[in-house]
């Protein structure tokens, strides 16, 4: 399906914002929308849990800056928002992230830039993978090079869907298309 294809469908059911509304809350994905500073603007139930709240609305109002305080490594953010910068897009960003109770966790992230008129950067709009598991296992496998390495931060390609994209990509067509401020962005960052 394309992008054309699924927006006319859903347009021609009169259910677009209904099935948004279902494919944001009921995703097995964390998807979110975020400030240049910061703050999350939207989140939705999946992207709360990896992070140990139980309300996408905690989640919201507890993170006050992403910049600071979340990234286990600091200057990941700042990597971040350089990549951003460049290509407008990141896919695969890996890092170890702090949750809600202290722990840690590995996500990988695949945002694209919210400009505004100007072509100021104003935020990010993205989903977000648990990948601790993964993380753990190829840090405890053993290695040709000794028994076992340290965790690593990189930026792997995801797993492969039938129509050869990556997963967490298939998601970024549906959203843009289907954009809807009061579902998505209920404070619209312009």
């Amino acid at each position: 399906m394309d992008r054309v294809y699924i927006k006319d469908y859903l347009s021609a059911n009169g259910c677009a914002r209904d099935n948004y509304r279902h494919l944001f809350e009921a995703s097995v994905t964390g998807m979110y929308e975020t400030t240049l500073g910061g703050r999350y603007v939207a989140a939705n139930p999946m992207l709360a849990q990896m992070f140990g709240y139980e309300y996408a609305a905690e989640l919201i109002e507890h993170t006050v800056n992403l910049n600071e305080g979340f990234y286990v490594e600091r200057q990941r953010r700042a990597e971040f928002i350089e990549q951003i910068r460049e290509h407008e897009v990141v896919r695969g960003f890996e890092s170890q992230v702090y949750r809600r109770d202290g722990s840690r966790t590995w996500i990988s992230e695949h945002a694209l830039a919210i400009k505004n008129a100007a072509g100021d950067l104003l935020g990010f709009q993205g989903t977000t993978l648990a990948v601790t598991e993964r993380k753990v296992a190829e840090t405890s496998r053993p290695r040709p090079d000794g028994p076992s390495s340290p965790p690593f931060i990189s930026c792997h390609p995801q797993p492969e869907s039938t129509t050869g994209e990556s997963l967490p990509n298939l998601y970024v067509p549906l959203i843009q298309s289907l954009h809807c401020p009061a579902i998505f962005c209920p404070h619209p960052l312009d």
